[in-house]
């Protein structure tokens, strides 16, 4: 005897379509994790480059003050005075032995160019990480000087993460090495 409206449909084909809804959510979660991890990255590179953009531009302010200095001493930046190579931070011994800093003051051009670099590599110190300068003033006939402006870039991995980055150190003077150094290189002519 056969039945007249019976289902010629295996039963086991209806339970295997109803898995295909709860894998579409878990795939749609899965991208959906990716790409908030993806913006979390991104945010942390932007962070970095947002701080290493204000290292720059708090460098090219600095680099134009020590050109100030050097115009309203010219007879110390024509004898040499300004040049600076020690690339070392400024001690708080030298900070405490100020002597031409006040308007009453009587010094030499030579003694206000000393002055003169004292405060602003105690500026490159505390506006910049680490901040450490070189001036040369190689070419005095030229009117010229060379400003090196040295610091340890905060974003920048450690040796603990095994990168290094050589061409961060090109623009550093000669002796200037170590992870995460970065330098500017100004040529002004006060």
């Amino acid at each position: 005897m056969s039945r007249p409206f019976a289902s010629h449909h295996p039963a086991h084909a209806q339970p295997s379509s109803r898995g295909v809804s709860l894998i579409e959510v878990l795939v749609a979660i899965l991208v959906i994790s990716l790409g908030i991890l993806s913006m979390g990255a991104m945010q942390a590179q932007a962070t970095k480059y947002t701080k290493t953009s204000e290292a720059r531009a708090m460098g090219a302010l600095l680099a134009g003050d020590l050109a100030d200095r050097m115009r309203a001493n010219r007879t110390g930046f024509l004898a040499g005075n300004y040049t600076y190579t020690a690339h070392e931070q400024p001690t708080s011994t030298e900070l405490a032995s100020t002597s031409c800093n006040t308007a009453t003051s009587t010094c030499t051009a030579a003694q206000i160019a000393a002055q003169d670099l004292l405060d602003w590599r105690s500026a490159v110190y505390h506006a910049m990480p680490s901040g450490r300068v070189h001036v040369s003033s190689r070419d005095v006939t030229a009117n010229a000087v060379d400003i090196y402006l040295i610091w340890t870039d905060p974003g920048s991995k450690g040796e603990n993460n095994n990168e290094r980055d050589p061409a961060s150190l090109d623009a550093c003077p000669t002796g200037v090495s170590g992870t995460g150094t970065r330098c500017m290189y100004f040529r002004i002519k006060p």
